[in-house]
C-alpha cells in the first residue's frame, strides 16, 4: 500500500496491523502537502526516505526491514544509507492512537539505537542528527510537532535510552521490551553471560533455548522471550550454510512465549518473516 493522500488512518490501521499514531498521520498529511505527487520521497530534506503506509509488508508480501529486523520493530522509513530504517517498537498492542517509541535498525548491526519516545521526539533528534535544520521542511515539522532544534541530539538520545531501560527489559539488540510483571525473572537475566559474538561460542544458543523453553513451562513468558529473542538476534547467522536451526528453534521458542503474552500481532509475525527468510535468504 502506498501514501494517499489525504492519509487515511483506517487504511493506515489496516496496513500496520494496530491504530497508528495520530502523530503518524500529520507526518504523511505534511508530506502531501510538500509533495503531493510523490509523497514518498517528500521527507528526503531531513534524511527521511521512502516514507511508505505499509509498515508490516510490501505489496509483494516481502517483509519491510530485514530477517534480524527486531520483530517488535514496524518499519516506517528508511535513511538511504546501507539498508538502514526506522520503525514504530510496538510491543503490546497499542490502543487508540497512542505514542510509540522510535528506533532505527541497520542490517547485521550489533544493535539498534532508541531515536524518541514519540514521533515529535524522534523528528527532532533526527533533526538535529542529520543537520537538516536549515530546510523548510525542518522548519515546517517544527511549528506542526511543536519542538525546537536541538544543539545538541546527543542529550535527547540519553534521555530517551534512560527513560526506556526504566519501562523496558533490555535486550542485546539495544531496543529492550515491555513485559508485564510476574513473567520475567529480572535478576536471573542480568546474571545471564553473552558471548561477544557467536564465534566465542557457536552452539551456546542451545543452552539458552533449553533454558527459556524451561523458564516458558514454568510460565516465565518474558524470561522466555528475552532468552530466545538474545540468541537469535546473536547467533541467527551462525549455522546459516548448514542447518538453519538457529532461526527455526528461536522462531518456535518465540512464538510460544508471544502467544503466553497475548501477543498473538508479534507471534504470527515472527513465523511469517522466519518463513520468509528461509526460503528468500540466501
Amino acid at each position: 500500500m502506498r501514501i494517499c493522500c489525504p492519509p487515511d488512518p483506517s487504511a493506515l490501521q489496516s496496513a500496520f496491523g494496530f491504530s497508528v499514531p495520530s502523530s503518524y498521520v500529520g507526518l504523511l498529511a505534511e508530506a502531501c502537502r510538500f509533495r503531493p505527487a510523490q509523497p514518498q520521497s517528500a521527507l528526503e530534506p531531513v534524511g527521511l526516505f521512502a516514507i511508505d503506509a505499509a509498515g508490516v509488508s510490501a505489496e509483494d508480501g516481502t517483509p519491510y526491514g530485514y530477517a534480524d529486523t527486531p520483530i517488535e520493530l514496524f518499519v516506517f522509513a528508511w535513511t538511504g544509507v546501507d539498508g538502514g530504517h526506522v520503525g514504530f517498537i510496538v510491543d503490546e498492542l497499542p490502543t487508540g492512537n497512542r505514542e510509540l517509541p522510535v528506533a532505527e535498525w541497520y542490517p547485521n548491526s550489533p544493535k539498534g539505537r532508541l531515536l524518541g519516545l514519540d514521533l515529535a521526539q524522534f523528528l527532532q533528534a533526527w533533526i538535529g542528527i542529520t543537520e537538516s535544520q536549515d530546510s523548510d521542511l525542518a522548519a515546517a515539522l517544527a511549528d506542526r510537532f511543536s519542538f525546537g532544534i536541538p544543539d545538541d541530539p546527543a542529550a535527547i538520545l540519553i534521555d530517551v535510552s534512560v527513560c526506556r531501560d526504566l519501562a523496558a527489559t533490555p535486550t542485546l539488540d539495544g531496543l529492550g521490551v515491555e513485559l508485564p510483571s510476574g513473567t520475567v525473572d529480572p535478576e536471573y537475566l542480568s546474571s545471564v553471560t553473552w558471548p561477544a559474538s557467536d564465534r566465542e561460542d557457536p552452539h551456546g544458543w542451545k543452552g539458552h533455548l533449553r533454558e527459556a523453553s524451561r523458564r516458558l513451562a514454568r510460565g516465565e513468558a518474558g524470561t522466555a522471550l528475552v532468552l530466545a529473542r538474545n540468541a537469535r538476534h546473536l547467533w541467527w547467522r551462525a549455522d546459516w550454510r548448514s542447518g538453519r536451526n538457529v532461526i527455526r528453534e528461536t522462531s518456535t521458542v518465540l512464538s510460544a512465549a508471544y502467544g503466553s503474552l497475548h501477543r498473538q500481532h508479534l507471534a504470527a509475525r515472527v513465523v511469517s518473516r522466519t518463513d520468509w527468510a528461509l526460503e528468500h535468504v540466501r
